[in-house]
């Protein structure tokens, strides 16, 4: 097992000499067997080891017993070690996050936080993460039913650039459980069980405990024929990336508007004479060097831009990030818009006097409008509030879902059927969750400090009782934005004077 592991580290570039390696060990069987493994090799292959372990303080006395494990383990093994203990419950609730997403933002922050300290003293920090053959499948299988990319089916990448000297590494990505089993039981080596492994509402556990066992039985080497499948895969896609590189340097240009911003202008006659996976490829890599991320560009962003190759001069498409993208003669222009500050100050909200019914007929208008232009609601309250909506056909910076008091995204799709703005009434409820608990409002306002003399006042956007919208505060849960959203509304309030 151990010479397997090296076999896998070296050809694949993820341990050098003096490297730092930190490893995240959660003390469940795979990160306990890979810190035994390393602990084995930090000789031969000559590197500095220590460990990183995050209570989540999900599971109560079960998660604080973990804990106590990897610290007594590492104490025998002469390793040092870093314990964070994190809120993932009250950072969850705060972000309007899943739980499983919150421990796992959380969990990356510390490992990140541990890395980067020791790359101001190092020329190489790894984060060791123990990802195994059964991992990679569930990820792959999880990224094609979302809908994905040849990057989600090439799965998880052996190592990994974080930024400078700082890497993820997974050493265990050549094997499977069962080998990791049998290393742990050779080694007369006990491991922690998380109990929410099991948990089938999960995605992943339920890739795992349901969908794996059927195919090993169609043949019992399935996870490892995937997994070979993907590493074909990625070798074709470095291949293809380095052809679609030589045509992105001959297509795109960049140049600095007056403010010192960068704009990339793509060539409409060189585009539309390559091959059309080179063409979606140089657009692709366009909108991401332009927005400086990967998250949330999608196909449904590359062809927007595609379909600007035959559009008149002036055409445009809103993309993630605030980033546009104009036809300009033979020209496609790229850049990011001026971001237009948001009032951070709370707002004085008016009373809503008369309930407003949205029906279809200003979904009908909505829909009419050229991508980004806006509707208005008046509030008709003796002040100058109002909401303005408008329909985006691109996805939303994750950023602003948290940060804007007074900007919400909706999933469209859910609300076109027509809402109410009012204040609030008896019998009103906020979908808190993923598995539809309801909360009342007076709950809610009670839970927040709201203060009784302003609940009256506050506006609320509404489908019958149930709360879409708490004006400068939370969405329900029913209305956000998902994998599955096609059109998004979003919609602002300006509080008058």
């Amino acid at each position: 097992m151990i010479n397997k592991i090296k076999k896998y580290i070296i050809p694949n570039g993820l341990i050098g000499k003096d490297d730092r390696i930190i490893a995240a060990v959660s003390g469940g069987a795979d990160s306990v067997a890979m810190l035994l493994i390393l602990n084995e090799l930090k000789k031969s292959l000559s590197f500095y080891l220590e460990v990183v372990h995050v209570e989540h303080g999900i599971r109560g006395e079960q998660s604080l017993s973990d804990a106590r494990f990897v610290e007594k383990l590492c104490k025998n093994l002469e390793i040092p070690i870093n314990i964070f203990h994190v809120d993932v419950i009250n950072y969850a609730k705060s972000h309007g996050l899943g739980e499983e997403e919150a421990a796992r933002i959380l969990r990356y922050e510390k490992f990140k936080k541990v890395a980067f300290s020791r790359a101001e003293k190092s020329d190489s920090v790894k984060i060791a993460i123990a990802h195994h053959l059964e991992d990679n499948t569930e990820t792959i299988l999880f990224q094609m039913a979302r809908g994905t990319g040849i990057d989600g089916v090439c799965g998880i990448e052996p190592i990994r650039h974080v930024s400078k000297n700082v890497y993820y590494i997974r050493p265990l990505l050549g094997v499977s459980r069962a080998e990791i089993e049998r290393f742990l039981a050779e080694k007369n080596q006990d491991f922690c069980t998380d109990s929410t492994n099991s948990d089938i509402q999960y995605d992943r556990n339920r890739i795992r405990k349901n969908i794996l066992p059927q195919l090993n039985q169609i043949n019992n080497q399935a996870v490892l024929h995937i997994n070979e499948t993907a590493n074909k895969l990625r070798e074709i896609r470095n291949y293809f990336r380095k052809e679609a590189d030589r045509e992105y340097k001959k297509i795109v240009s960049i140049e600095h508007d007056k403010h010192g911003n960068e704009v990339y202008n793509i060539n409409i006659n060189k585009l539309s004479e390559c091959d059309i996976a080179i063409a979606k490829e140089v657009i692709r890599t366009t909108i991401i060097s332009c927005a400086k991320k990967k998250k949330d560009i999608t196909n449904k962003h590359v062809m927007a831009v595609l379909d600007l190759i035959n559009k008149q001069t002036g055409r445009k498409v809103l993309l993630p990030y605030n980033i546009q993208a104009v036809v300009s003669y033979e020209t496609i222009k790229v850049f990011l818009k001026n971001k237009v500050k948001e009032n951070k100050k709370n707002v004085d909200y008016k009373d809503v006097r008369n309930v407003i019914e949205i029906k279809s007929d200003f979904f009908e208008k909505l829909e009419e409008l050229v991508d980004g232009e806006k509707l208005i609601i008046s509030l008709n309250d003796g002040t100058k509030s109002y909401f303005s909506v408008r329909l985006l056909h691109a996805s939303v910076n994750p950023e602003d879902l948290i940060k804007k008091k007074y900007t919400k995204y909706l999933d469209y799709d859910k609300i076109k059927k027509g809402f109410q703005i009012r204040n609030r009434r008896s019998g009103d409820f906020i979908v808190s969750d993923s598995d539809g608990h309801h909360k009342k409002l007076k709950s809610y306002f009670i839970d927040e400090k709201v203060l009784a003399s302003e609940r009256d006042h506050i506006p609320l956007l509404t489908q019958d009782s149930e709360i879409i919208w708490i004006v400068g505060m939370r969405i329900g849960y029913s209305y956000r934005i998902s994998d599955m959203t096609e059109s998004i509304l979003e919609i602002q309030y300006n509080g008058g004077n």
